[in-house]
């Protein structure tokens, strides 16, 4: 009988141990928060300026050619060359 009580005594006193450590990292991540750091620019862009930044930022505007470039040249000059025959490099 005293193996099973000692047994019955540790499992109590390891799960009273997990349950006050989970609650104290829940109080921990709770009332930790950090807010953001903003940094906001001395003079602030125009909406229309703002846009294009961020059109520039996200889509590299300029690396690309504007599509009108390509309406008077036909489909054969926009797309790839195919070869004649098999590549012997890759064969």
């Amino acid at each position: 009988m005293t193996h099973a009580r000692e047994w019955r005594s540790s499992l109590t006193t390891t799960l009273l141990m997990v349950i006050l450590l989970s609650y104290m990292l829940h109080l921990f991540c709770v009332y930790s928060r950090v807010g953001a750091i903003r940094i906001f620019p001395e003079t602030p862009a125009s909406g229309k300026r703002q846009e294009e930044d961020l059109m520039k930022k996200y889509f590299g505007a300029g690396k690309f050619p504007p599509v009108d470039s390509f309406v008077g040249k036909g489909i054969s000059e926009s797309k790839r060359i195919v070869p004649s025959c098999p590549d012997p490099l890759h064969n």
